[in-house]
């Protein structure tokens, strides 16, 4: 179910806010796997996908996996402390909707939604975030 944009150049980001972890976007993005999954703490789907996406990140430590919600830090700080360990990779607020942008570019009709970039920031995988095995 891959979209179009395989093997495109993933477009560059700024102005992410970080809520937790460590994996920066604007830092990796063409210097290792990213994993960046647009998501929402309303949308039902994107909390089923979460304890996916943890192990993902737990199995692979070798990509570095983003959840990266439109909403403000206010909602989502909140959201991500409940959820504890069940929530382990990096978390962003993105209110420029930059990372929404793009991903509507390679295909993206709703939430969740995942992009897998290669190392040399091209895109490998596009679809739902509990596709890849």
């Amino acid at each position: 179910m891959a979209a179009s944009g395989v093997g495109s150049a993933f477009p560059k980001v700024s102005g992410l806010e970080y809520v937790q972890g460590e994996a920066r976007v604007e830092e990796l993005l063409g210097k290792a796997p990213l994993c960046v999954e647009s998501w929402a703490t309303w949308c039902g789907p994107c909390r089923t996908s979460i304890a996916h996406l943890s192990e993902l990140a737990a199995k692979y430590p070798e990509v570095a996996v983003v959840g990266v919600s439109a909403e403000p830090p206010s909602k989502i700080k909140p959201f991500v402390a409940k959820m504890g360990s069940q929530m382990s990779y990096t978390v962003a607020s993105d209110s420029d909707r930059e990372v929404e942008a793009a991903q509507a570019g390679l295909g993206m009709r709703g939430i969740p939604f995942a992009t897998v970039i290669d190392a040399a920031g091209n895109v490998v995988f596009t679809g739902h975030p509990m596709e890849p095995a």
